[in-house]
């Protein structure tokens, strides 16, 4: 399976396993899309979080019509590597064969200043404060291919090695 790098720096480039340039989607709200995905901690967003991102100021049918359109068009220009953004009807992640990398600093006022939504705010709020990565190249690969699961509750106290506090369920101990 050929592997797909996501470089950020002051834009955001594609490249395949060879080092070759591919093509970065033409659209600020899909480059945005790959933004917020790439860059979270999981290489996973909620489409509601995406939507809430880049389409706030549009009705909730027409913010979820856009993210479905900005998805077809990624895709359509990732061509034959279409398949390293996946989505089901919850969340948009990416293929564990994505590597992501920052090699900009987030402080910068360059890094991802080709990349300026500015309507809704809410992208550019969420640029400023949740992307900081450090000063050296980050690498990171994305969760592995599996659709979303919510976390799973404490375990029977039997199955537990040593008594702590459980956090899906107050005043149990597991």
């Amino acid at each position: 399976m050929e592997k797909l790098v996501f470089d950020f720096n002051e834009r955001l480039t594609i490249r395949g396993q060879g080092g070759d340039l591919l093509p970065t989607p033409g659209g600020v709200k899909e480059c945005g899309v790959l933004a917020l995905v790439a860059l979270s901690p999981e290489r996973r967003r909620t489409r509601s979080f995406l939507q809430d991102k880049l389409w706030s100021d549009r009705p909730t049918e027409k913010a979820q019509a856009n993210l479905r359109r900005a998805l077809s068009n990624i895709r359509k220009q990732l061509g034959p590597h279409r398949a390293k953004l996946q989505s089901d009807n919850r969340a948009v992640w990416l293929a564990s064969s994505v590597l992501v990398r920052v090699s900009g600093d987030a402080q910068d006022p360059d890094f991802l200043n080709e990349l300026t939504i500015d309507d809704p705010p809410e992208f550019q709020d969420w640029l400023r404060t949740a992307v900081t990565p450090p000063k050296a190249t980050l690498q990171h690969r994305s969760a592995p291919d599996r659709a979303w699961t919510p976390p799973k509750a404490c375990p029977p106290a039997s199955a537990c090695c040593r008594p702590k506090a459980c956090t899906a369920t107050p005043n149990r101990r597991c």
